[in-house]
């Protein structure tokens, strides 16, 4: 599934927290804090294909807790998660191991204007 997340309405740890409850398909239980987000990207489930975008907005807002949210969707990923994180400032792309890359395919089927995503037809894993 392909979900979009303005962060631009992220202004603390809690507006985080509730956006990423309202758009994603998190359990009712979800914790809220970055260890429960954890948990639940490598909890078994379909690929997620995530765009986050206004990504300076809440790094600006947010701070180091913008960093250590990257940092645990890159680890999650890193432990097995179904997730392709796309950050709208370019950073690179968070994918599981050996995923076959339809994100990428879309990409490449819809040309110009994607580069603001970053590129995902190199494949790279952080």
């Amino acid at each position: 599934m392909q979900y979009t997340l303005d962060l631009s309405q992220a202004r603390d740890k809690d507006a985080l927290h509730a956006l990423l409850a309202q758009t994603l398909p998190l359990p009712s239980y979800y914790g809220r804090n970055l260890d429960a987000l954890f948990d639940v990207l490598t909890d078994a489930h379909e690929l997620w294909d995530i765009c986050f975008t206004h990504c300076a907005e809440a790094a600006a807002a947010l701070g180091d807790y913008m960093d250590a949210f990257r940092a645990t969707i890159t680890d999650a990923v890193q432990e097995g998660a179904e997730v392709c994180a796309r950050w709208d400032d370019g950073e690179n792309p968070a994918e599981p191991q050996g995923a076959p890359s339809a994100v990428a395919e879309d990409i490449d089927q819809m040309g110009a204007g994607t580069e603001q995503f970053g590129s995902l037809t190199g494949g790279e894993v952080i």
